[in-house]
């Protein structure tokens, strides 16, 4: 049997940073990262989005000796600092073999 994460994970955003290509929210490294995965996380971001970030650099999530992965929406059109509701607790669906991290 694959090696699944069978229950809903939580994580808290550790920092926001933006680059000249888009704005990382960071996270802490995940136990079982390279476990497959496809399910919801519910994600809490306590950090804003600093004052200035272009409104159309796309969002991404960032986590200590992981990938970046950008934010979706279900059309899997890319967030935007414009279209990101900003903090609070969020579900987030994610599929690991696509690497695919949609806000629901």
């Amino acid at each position: 049997m694959p090696n699944y994460i069978t229950r809903t994970p939580a994580i808290a955003s550790t920092g926001v940073s933006v680059t000249a290509d888009n704005v990382q929210i960071e996270f802490p490294a995940l136990p079982n990262s390279n476990a497959r995965f496809f399910g919801p996380i519910f994600v809490v971001i306590g950090q804003s989005i600093p004052t200035g970030a272009a409104t159309t650099l796309p969002i991404v999530f960032t986590s200590r000796g992981g990938n970046t992965i950008p934010l979706v929406t279900r059309n899997n059109v890319p967030v935007t600092v414009a279209t990101f509701p900003g903090t609070g607790a969020y579900w987030i669906a994610y599929n690991s073999a696509t690497k695919t991290l949609q806000l629901m």
